[in-house]
């Protein structure tokens, strides 16, 4: 995906890999990897800690899991889509003294687009409930390379 931009930068598709939730502890893990893995080259990807309530959100958009009332995540999806909204895709915009940051790009019912910043942990659990793409740019990537095994 190449979602619109207002600059040069080369966006990379990404896929959520590995949720790793842990009894007990503040911090969990997401792993996102490049998807698909351009031919003859090693898949790359990255770690990012989140917090436990938003572990339990994507773990519970993952194993099809539904409330009987909305909790914060659903809710935000709920009224992007209330007002005729679309959410198109979840940028990861960088990392900076080890805090990842993130955008979700929205698109309104006249076909403009808006990008709100937004925590990357907040950003996954609305847009893996939305369907929406995950994507980070390239120079990100290889900023953070780590082979996937």
């Amino acid at each position: 995906m190449e979602p619109e931009s207002e600059d040069e930068t080369q966006w990379v598709n990404l896929t959520l890999r590995r949720v790793i939730v842990r009894e007990g502890v503040d911090q969990q893990w997401v792993f996102l990897a490049e998807d698909p893995v351009p031919e003859g080259a090693s898949p790359r990807g990255f770690p990012i800690v989140i917090g436990s309530n938003e572990a339990m959100e994507i773990r519970r958009v993952l194993q099809e899991e539904r409330l009987e009332r909305p909790l914060t995540h659903q809710l935000t999806l709920g009224v992007i889509q209330g007002l005729h909204g679309k959410l198109k895709a979840v940028e990861i915009t960088g990392l900076q003294r080890n805090t990842f940051f993130a955008r979700l790009v929205l698109e309104r019912q006249d076909g403009s687009v808006v990008r709100v910043d937004s925590r990357p942990s907040d950003a996954l659990a609305i847009g893996l409930r939305a369907g929406a793409q995950i994507c980070a740019p390239d120079d990100l990537l290889e900023e953070l390379r780590r082979d996937e095994k």
